[in-house]
């Protein structure tokens, strides 16, 4: 009996194996399919872009502007081999089996496959670039509010400091 509970567990145990690589898959097929490399890129150089706006729009002395620069540009240097597609790829998957059973996976896969979801994928980039543009006019547009709360929370902790 023993062997047989054993021998149940080893083919219940594989068969799990199997079907959890199957997931995973499935799940890099659909990564695949959306063009999910080329968006996480996009992303990246969107990213550095709205940095580089944010850092003109300030009134910051040209050295202190070179000095940003220098220090984005370094952070997007770091950035890049950190989180490379490479690197990710997988735990994206990772992911997508966590949240999606395979068989919502392979659904996702026949949308993105269709002539709607393909439209979609082709229309993603410029609903991404909309998106950062508003961001970054968000950001900019509320920029004096966070650096005068800023100012402000600095001056409160310098009296703290004093006070001590």
């Amino acid at each position: 009996m023993l062997v047989v509970s054993l021998l149940f567990l080893a083919i219940c145990t594989t068969c799990s194996m199997a079907g959890e690589a199957s997931h995973k898959k499935t799940a890099l097929e659909l990564l695949e399919i959306t063009n999910a490399e080329e968006t996480f890129d996009q992303m990246l150089t969107s990213m550095e872009s709205m940095m580089e706006q944010q850092l003109i729009a300030t009134d910051l002395t040209q050295e202190a502007k070179e000095a940003s620069q220098a220090m984005q540009k370094e952070m997007m240097d770091w950035m890049s081999g950190f989180f490379s597609w490479e690197q990710l790829r997988e735990q994206y998957a990772d992911i997508y089996v966590e949240v999606f059973t395979e068989g919502e996976l392979k659904e996702l896969i026949e949308f993105y496959q269709s002539p709607i979801g393909q439209k979609f994928l082709s229309k993603m980039p410029d609903i991404i670039q909309k998106s950062m543009e508003l961001t970054q006019t968000v950001a900019l547009d509320m920029w004096p509010e966070f650096n005068e709360r800023l100012q402000k929370r600095i001056l409160e902790l310098d009296e703290e400091q004093e006070d001590d």
